[in-house]
C-alpha cells in the first residue's frame, strides 16, 4: 500500500512538472509570436514586440543568437560554476566567487587547502600589465584602451576600454554615430564578427538607425525567434 501511494506521488509530480513544461513553452511561443526582430546591415538586431516584455524576449533572443558562448560563459562563472565546464583549473576562480555571493563559503576561506592569495584578495588577471595605446581607461576618455601581456605570452590583448562609443545629437529628431571594436556577433564565422574593426581602428562611425524606415532600408533579413 505505500509502495502504491508513494509511485501516485511520483506520478503526479511528474505530471506537474510535464505541465509546468508545457505552460512555460505555450507562453515562450506566445512571446515569440509577437516579436519581429530586423536584421540591418551590420547585423545590428532592432526589436518590436506588442509588449514590453515581448520586446524584452526579443532581445534576450537576439543577445543569444549573438554570443550564446559568452552568456554561459557569463552564467556559469556568475554562479560559481565554471569548473563543472572548464575543469579543476577553475575551481578556485569558483571559490573565489561562491565567497562574493553566498555568506556561507566565507568559512571555506579559513581551510588551509585554499591559496593565500584566494584567502586576502582577488587576484589581477594578468601578472604582467603593459599599458599602451590611447588615453587611460579610468579617465572616461574617447577612445581608451588599454592592453595587458599574460603570463607565459607575447602576445598583447586587450584587456580594458570602450568596446563601444556613441555620440548622439538631440533635436527635433535623432542623430546619432556608433562604432564597435569588433563586430555585433560573437561567432567567428559571422560575417558581423569583425566587420567594424578597420572603422573602429580609423575613427570612423556608422549611422544608427532609429526610424522603422531606417531600419527596413537597411535589412538584411527580417524574422521571428
Amino acid at each position: 500500500m505505500k509502495f502504491l501511494a508513494l509511485t501516485v506521488l511520483c506520478a503526479l509530480s511528474a505530471l506537474g512538472a510535464v505541465e509546468a513544461g508545457t505552460g512555460e513553452a505555450v507562453r515562450w511561443q506566445q512571446h515569440a509570436e509577437n516579436v519581429r526582430i530586423v536584421r540591418d546591415n551590420w547585423g545590428i538586431a532592432h526589436v518590436s514586440g506588442t509588449s514590453d516584455a515581448d520586446a524584452v524576449f526579443g532581445m534576450i533572443y537576439a543577445q543569444a543568437e549573438d554570443d550564446f558562448a559568452r552568456i554561459e560563459h557569463n552564467y556559469l562563472n556568475g554562479l560559481g560554476l565554471a569548473a563543472q565546464a572548464e575543469g579543476e583549473t577553475a575551481i578556485y576562480s569558483d571559490l573565489r566567487q561562491r565567497l562574493f555571493i553566498d555568506p556561507r563559503w566565507r568559512a571555506c576561506a579559513v581551510g588551509t587547502g585554499v591559496p593565500r592569495r584566494t584567502r586576502c584578495r582577488r587576484p589581477s588577471p594578468f601578472s604582467g600589465v603593459k599599458r599602451c595605446g590611447y588615453a587611460a581607461s579610468s579617465w572616461g576618455a574617447l577612445a581608451s584602451f588599454d592592453a595587458a601581456t599574460p603570463r607565459k605570452t607575447k602576445k598583447i590583448y586587450g584587456s580594458v576600454g570602450n568596446s563601444f562609443v556613441a555620440a548622439v545629437e538631440f533635436g527635433p529628431a535623432i542623430h546619432a554615430k556608433a562604432i564597435l571594436s569588433g563586430g555585433e556577433s560573437g561567432d567567428p564565422h559571422s560575417p558581423h564578427f569583425a566587420d567594424q574593426a578597420q572603422m573602429f581602428v580609423q575613427g570612423r562611425f556608422r549611422d544608427v538607425l532609429f526610424s522603422p524606415e531606417d531600419v527596413m532600408a537597411h535589412a538584411e533579413r527580417s524574422y521571428r525567434p
